[in-house]
């Protein structure tokens, strides 16, 4: 049985920069990206259709960085929008 992940957020492209920085997402396709069993944890992006931005184009994306790693920046961001708001 394969694990497909769970869904840690909902989050526009312009604040899915912020939270990416300097890491570029590397284009899988229009499905969702299969992994071999013994292959490192990673994170998947989606953009949905309507989402879609000249640089970004709808599909989904792999990011090398961990989940974890990940889910550590999107905390940060959220804390820091919090205290703007």
């Amino acid at each position: 049985m394969s694990r497909l992940g769970t869904l840690r957020a909902v989050i526009s492209l312009c604040d899915l920069s912020t939270i990416l920085c300097e890491e570029t997402p590397h284009y899988a396709g229009e499905s969702f990206p299969k992994q071999e069993t013994d292959s490192a944890p990673c994170t998947v992006l989606e953009v949905l259709p309507d989402e879609e931005e000249p640089d970004r184009r709808a599909g989904f994306y792999l990011l090398d960085k961990q989940p974890s790693q990940f889910e550590d920046g999107l905390r940060t961001f959220c804390k820091v929008a919090g205290s703007r708001m």
